[in-house]
């Protein structure tokens, strides 16, 4: 963990005794940016809980509300081997090309059951991986179709080193670094080693692992204008 809990501050912490929940519960994670909130709120449920947890997740931008999607199928249709991706995904310039092949695969799954007509209503997909788990999307159709038409621009190919760049503009501005230096108060040495080249090179890998296969554009660190977006 690179980050202090308390950058996540929206993450909802469950009482201690499972008791104290309520059978079924509901909590909803407004703007929550990308998925830490809800793995924290989720690893907060005490043990011996056995009602059902109902949690709603929005964001007012497609691009990361569409990022989520991706993320909670991912894991519910590879497991334990979407950790890696879903870390690229998430916040690094780069991915492997097989993790940009399962990422292109999902998201021809998407467009498959968009043009079935199948999301004109809440859209539901089973989690092979998650039997336990139930998603569902409430969105418009017009809100799914700005979302795939979004995506298909963002897909154009870029050179990766010019996503660095530019990625590199935003982590080291005033704002960026004021962030950094805020957040690096709260890491140990060798987390601060590993933040700082992360924030160097855009790529967010395990200490001392090597980048030479993380070679493909991350469609989703970039807008429509090429631009880099923050995630969170």
């Amino acid at each position: 963990q690179i980050v202090d809990r308390r950058f996540h501050s929206k993450a909802i912490q469950f009482p201690s005794s499972a008791s104290s929940l309520p059978t079924p519960c509901s909590a909803c994670l407004a703007e929550s940016g990308d998925l830490s909130d809800m793995v924290h709120t989720i690893l907060s449920v005490p043990d011996g809980y056995e009602g059902e947890i109902t949690l709603h997740l929005n964001h007012p931008s497609p691009n990361i509300a569409f990022c989520n999607l991706l993320s909670v199928l991912a894991m519910g249709t590879l497991g334990e081997l979407s950790c890696d991706m879903l870390i690229q995904l998430w916040y690094s310039v780069a991915m492997t090309r097989e993790q940009k092949a399962n990422v292109t695969k999902m998201i021809g799954k998407l467009k498959e059951d968009s043009e079935k007509k199948v999301m004109e209503g809440p859209y539901c997909a089973s989690l092979p991986k998650l039997p336990q788990v139930t998603l569902t999307v409430d969105l418009e159709p017009k809100h799914w179709f700005m979302m795939l038409t979004e995506l298909n621009i963002m897909q154009s190919p870029r050179h990766i080193g010019k996503c660095m760049e530019d990625r590199h503009k935003h982590v080291f501005s005033p704002q960026g670094k004021r962030y950094a230096v805020e957040m690096l108060t709260t890491l140990s040495s060798h987390q601060r080693a590993s933040w700082e080249k992360f924030a160097q090179l855009g790529m967010l890998l395990p200490l001392g692992a090597l980048n030479a296969h993380h070679n493909v554009q991350n469609p989703f660190l970039f807008d429509v204008d090429n631009r880099w977006r923050p995630q969170c």
